[in-house]
């Protein structure tokens, strides 16, 4: 896996590619979002990781990491 190797931005075109082929594919945008975080990008982080949240409510992890990129933004009082 791309990320695992830690060439997150190689990761990310990977799971675009992916989300072309299959838009709001929610574990697509769930590993974009952990790779952007890894990359400090934390807007498109917290973008990304909102679609993933929607895309699997019930999934916790992506919650955590919308936390963490929303704090990652500054913005304490919302993560």
């Amino acid at each position: 896996c791309l990320a695992e190797s830690g060439d997150h931005d190689a990761a990310i075109l990977c799971y675009e590619k992916a989300l072309k082929l299959r838009p709001g594919y929610g574990d697509a945008l769930y590993n974009s979002g952990l790779s952007l975080i890894h990359l400090s990008r934390w807007s498109e982080a917290l973008a990304t990781l909102n679609q993933a949240v929607a895309a699997l409510p019930l999934h916790a992890e992506a919650h955590f990491l919308r936390g963490r990129a929303l704090l990652g933004l500054e913005r304490q009082t919302e993560a």
